[in-house]
C-alpha cells in the first residue's frame, strides 16, 4: 500500500475550510440574533420578527450540522484508509481514542454539535416566551383579531400556535442531532 500524501493534505485543507464555516456561520447568527434583539429591545421593530431570527436561526443550524457531519465523514476517511498505510500518522486513531475513553485526568467532553443545539433551544424558548408576554406585538394583535373573526376566545390557541412555531425546529433539530450521533456510532 502507497500513501498519497497529496490526497491527505488536500483532505486536512478540507477539514479546516468545513470548520472555518462553521465558525462562519456560528459569527453570523450571533450577530444577527444580537442585532434583532437589539432592535426589538430598544422597540424600533415588533417582537414578531423573532419569528425570523428563530427560522434564521434553524437554517445556520442545519448547514452547521451539515458541516460537521463532513468533517466527522473525512475524519473517518484518514483514520480507516489513509492512517494504515502510515506508521507515523495515527492523529484520528489517537483523536478518536481520547475522546471516548474516560479517566481521572480527562476533561469533560462536550460536542460543538451539543452547544450549538443548545444555543438554537434556548434562542428559541426565549424568543417564544418574550412573543407571549408581549401583547403589542403585531403577531399578537393578528392572533387575536383572528381569534375574534373565528369566534375563538380561547387565549390557549394562540399560545399552542406560538408554541408549534418555535418547537418544531427544536424538536427537528434533536432528531438530526439523534441521526448523527446514530450514524456517527456506526464507525
Amino acid at each position: 500500500m502507497t500513501f498519497n500524501n497529496s490526497e491527505y493534505n488536500s483532505l486536512r485543507i478540507e477539514l479546516i475550510h468545513h470548520d472555518r464555516s462553521c465558525l462562519t456561520i456560528l459569527q453570523f447568527l450571533l450577530t444577527v440574533s444580537t442585532a434583532i434583539y437589539g432592535l426589538v429591545l430598544t422597540k424600533k421593530i415588533d417582537s414578531s420578527l423573532l419569528i425570523l431570527l428563530s427560522t434564521i436561526l434553524f437554517i445556520g443550524f442545519l448547514y452547521v450540522v451539515e458541516k460537521r457531519a463532513t468533517i466527522k465523514r473525512i475524519s473517518l476517511y484518514i483514520k480507516k484508509k489513509i492512517e494504515p498505510k502510515i506508521h507515523d500518522f495515527g492523529w484520528e486513531e489517537w483523536s478518536n481514542k481520547e475522546r471516548n475513553e474516560v479517566s481521572e485526568t480527562s476533561l469533560p467532553k462536550i460536542s460543538p454539535l451539543i452547544i450549538e443545539l443548545s444555543l438554537l433551544t434556548t434562542a428559541n424558548i426565549f424568543n417564544f416566551i418574550w412573543l407571549c408576554l408581549d401583547k403589542n406585538s403585531e403577531i399578537s394583535q393578528i392572533c387575536n383579531s383572528l381569534m375574534i373573526k373565528l369566534g375563538v376566545n380561547n387565549i390557549n390557541i394562540v399560545f399552542v400556535l406560538l408554541f408549534l412555531i418555535f418547537a418544531i425546529p427544536v424538536f427537528y433539530s434533536f432528531y438530526i442531532v439523534f441521526q448523527y450521533y446514530k450514524y456517527k456510532s456506526n464507525f
